[in-house]
């Protein structure tokens, strides 16, 4: 049965979606990414900054929870006024028709895991209220605005589209990989930028030394969480689309193996061993280009897209390395670079008319949009922010650990850690 919505978020006054479509349980799965994402980012810090770094993450939730349902999810729909403000935050009525709840939360998480991206490769040298600011910053202003470039009508037919989307100019964006990741990836690699190298990490030659996690073991569940997540995720994207959510799933998961897989052959060619955080952030960087075009593909094209997504993971990695660039959690290869594959790959295996130069070029023009004015407007947000209330912690407070310095604990009492005497 088709719903038909009264005016206002998620709806517009118009025709929204079926129940069997998009139901409750949908909202749920951008959650379970968040969770293995935060595995992943805690896995990756450090011991002194294990409990930290657990808590920004739901730090970040919160803030998306209760800014984008304040007020975000009205700078994505593109209304602004009093009334509207009611409608949604001060008596939500203008979300009382089913599926709107449904998808407000939905979409909240998703600013959630945007967001979890953006902040990934500062791990170890984020202040607490530096995230807290940006955080609200992004999930109420950001990220809306430059969700509803190319998703404005994704959600509602009766909704404005956004410039870029497939009935403007025929840019599309399956499940993210622009809109969640190039976005998330291109802060990430401005974050890493400003909050500099972490500490122990850059020799006397310039070359930067290997840093491991304090527990690489979290990283392994977390990428296993957000695969399964990831499926749910694609599969209520297929439902909003219309198409078989059954190959949805199972061309994500080729992508995604296939994209470790071939990370962990490339890099033991390359260096002799095989790659333990490279192989695993592959297989986000699979799943990320996926995003992509996931209904169009076959067996064999998910494959070439898995295939391609653990190449450049690896040698974006070794790139980011020889630029002297500290990505503590493998954000940038990941997301940004794997998000533009993703893109790309929609010309090779996407819909027959976005196929060849043309679909490239328009695919490359989004890309490009949502990454360069996310970089920008990171780079100038970070900076403000750094300069203002702080952003990066210093040498010594990173010495001493950001959970003796934020929480006035230590998460593992009875470990010595050997970084410590750096």
């Amino acid at each position: 049965m088709n719903i038909q919505v009264s005016p206002g978020i998620f709806s517009s006054g118009g025709e929204l979606l079926s129940n069997a479509a998009f139901p409750e349980g949908n909202a749920l799965f951008p959650l379970l990414i968040l969770l293995g994402l935060s595995l992943i980012a805690v896995g990756a810090a450090r011991a002194k900054n294990a409990a930290s770094t657990s808590l920004n993450h739901f730090v970040i939730l919160a803030i998306c929870i209760i800014t984008f349902t304040g007020f975000g999810i009205l700078v994505f729909e593109g209304l602004f006024s009093v009334p509207d403000w009611k409608a949604a935050f001060a008596t939500g009525k203008s979300l009382e028709s089913d599926p709107g709840w449904t998808l407000a939360v939905f979409q909240a998480g998703l600013v959630a895991v945007a967001l979890s991206v953006a902040c990934r490769s500062m791990i170890d040298r984020i202040r607490l209220r530096g995230l807290i600011v940006f955080s609200i910053l992004f999930s109420g202003i950001v990220f809306p605005v430059l969700a509803q470039w190319a998703w404005g009508g994704y959600f509602s037919k009766a909704a404005s589209p956004g410039w870029l989307e497939v009935s403007r100019i025929g840019f599309y964006d399956f499940a993210g990989a622009g809109v969640i990741h190039i976005v998330g990836g291109a802060f990430a690699l401005a974050g890493a930028m400003v909050v500099g190298v972490r500490r122990g990490r850059l020799l006397g030659d310039g070359r930067l030394r290997h840093l491991t996690g304090h527990q690489p073991v979290l990283i392994s569940p977390g990428v296993s969480l957000a695969l399964i997540g990831w499926c749910g995720l694609h599969l209520a994207f297929a439902g909003l689309a219309a198409v078989s959510g059954g190959k949805v799933i199972m061309m994500t998961l080729i992508s995604a193996a296939a994209s470790g897989l071939s990370a962990m052959t490339l890099y033991r060619m390359f260096y002799g061993a095989t790659g333990f955080y490279t192989t695993l952030y592959a297989v986000i960087g699979g799943l990320v280009s996926a995003s992509g075009c996931a209904p169009t593909l076959v067996p064999a094209t998910a494959f070439m897209v898995g295939l391609g997504a653990g190449i450049l993971v690896v040698l974006g990695t070794s790139l980011l390395e020889k630029l002297r660039i500290d990505d503590a959690g493998g954000a940038v290869p990941a997301h940004l670079i794997c998000g533009f594959w993703g893109l790309a790959a929609v010309s090779l295996f996407g819909p027959d008319e976005m196929k060849g130069f043309e679909g490239f070029k328009t695919q490359l023009l989004g890309g490009i949009a949502l990454g360069l004015s996310a970089f920008v407007i990171a780079l100038v947000l970070f900076k403000l922010i750094d300069n203002s209330i702080g952003l990066k912690v210093s040498d010594e407070e990173q010495q001493l650990g950001s959970d003796f310095n934020e929480l006035s604990l230590n998460a593992y009492p009875d470990f010595e850690n050997p970084e410590d005497a750096r």
